[in-house]
């Protein structure tokens, strides 16, 4: 009866240990997605920033003209 009983709880464990087993690697599964989806907004706002900050910009109607050429720096 022991014996059975610990073959039980051996049972038990590892059905705790691969439930335990794939929380984790799920939590790390979003962790990662979350860690890509962090660095690609990081990279495209930084992108965004350059670009608006550069000397090509765009004026109302969309047409695209060169600020330092237009103010004379050029």
């Amino acid at each position: 009866m022991l014996s059975a009983e610990i073959g039980g709880g051996d049972s038990r464990l590892q059905a705790w240990a691969t439930v335990s087993r794939m929380f984790v690697t799920d939590k790390v599964r979003i962790i990662q997605v979350q860690a890509i989806h962090f660095y690609w907004q990081l990279a495209f706002g930084l992108y965004r920033l350059w670009y608006s900050s550069g000397r090509v910009t765009e004026d109302r109607t969309g047409s695209r003209f060169d600020c330092d050429q237009d103010r004379g720096y050029v």
